[in-house]
C-alpha cells in the first residue's frame, strides 16, 4: 500500500494473494472509504463490497486511466525498490515466520533513514526496540 499524501509505503505480509486475504488485511490497515487505485487484477474484486472506493486502470489499454487519472505507477515503483532491498537481503532463504521483519525493516528504514541528525534516527531505533521488548515481539 502507498499513502499517496505522504509517499510511505505501508507493508503488510500476507500469506496468500487470494481477494479474501486481501480484503481483510486492507480492512485491518485502511480506514473504511479510502480510495484505492488498482489494476483490473481480480484479486481486488471485492474492494466496492468491503467499504472502499475502488478505482482501477486496465493496463491492457492504458498505463493511466484517462478518464480518471487512475495509474498504478507509484506503488509499482515502490514495489519495484521493495524487491531490490529484499534480494540484498536474500529474503527467498528465510522462514516464512520470519519474513514479515523485513518488511518491517523497510518501512522503517523507509521513514527514519532520511533523518539529517544521525542521532534522532538511533533514539528512534532504542525508542522501537524498547516497544518490541514491552509488548513481548
Amino acid at each position: 500500500m502507498l499513502d499517496t499524501r505522504t509517499k510511505i509505503v505501508i507493508l503488510v505480509f500476507v500469506p496468500n494473494r487470494s481477494a479474501e486475504t486481501l480484503v481483510a488485511k486492507l480492512r485491518e490497515n485502511v480506514a473504511a472509504g479510502s480510495i484505492i487505485w488498482s489494476d483490473l487484477w481480480r484479486g481486488y474484486a471485492g474492494l466496492e463490497q468491503a467499504g472502499f472506493t475502488h478505482q482501477t486502470v486496465n493496463h491492457s489499454l492504458n498505463f493511466v486511466n484517462p478518464e480518471t487519472g487512475v495509474h498504478t505507477q507509484a506503488i509499482e515503483a515502490a514495489w519495484s525498490r521493495v524487491k531490490k532491498f529484499l534480494r540484498r537481503k536474500d529474503v527467498m532463504t528465510v522462514p516464512e515466520d520470519r519474513k514479515a521483519s523485513y518488511l518491517d525493516e523497510y518501512m522503517w528504514r523507509q521513514f527514519y533513514e532520511n533523518k539529517k541528525n544521525a542521532g534522532e534516527t538511533f533514539y528512534f531505533l532504542l525508542r522501537h526496540l524498547a516497544e518490541w521488548e514491552e509488548y513481548g515481539f
